[in-house]
């Protein structure tokens, strides 16, 4: 696999309710489920069901690197502020900062 990446030991975030602001979102009708972001997930966070057509992302532990983001051929991947909602990264430009 080009894209699995080793898979880093779990690190315990500072005690906070939501560890950053922003969250990935999938957009499902344009996931073909190749599985890259699932690969490229250094801390396993996000799993492609193929045969269920799903992508789970677990959120709340996500450092929100966007490497997912990055390898997602059909841009089926955005980063958003969990607040406003506000697309912050679509693979195009900079990612606005915290």
């Amino acid at each position: 696999d080009y894209y699995r990446l080793p898979k880093i030991p779990q690190i315990s975030y500072p005690p906070t309710e939501k560890p950053y602001p922003y969250e990935v979102e999938v957009d499902m009708s344009k996931c073909n489920f190749c599985g890259r972001c699932q690969d490229v997930c250094f801390y396993d966070l996000i799993q492609v069901d193929r045969k269920t057509r799903t992508v789970k992302i677990n959120k709340d532990e996500c450092w929100n690197c966007a490497l997912c983001i990055g390898v997602c051929t059909q841009n089926a991947m955005k980063l958003v502020d969990r607040e406003t909602r506000q697309v912050v990264w679509e693979k195009r430009g900079l990612v606005r900062t915290f």
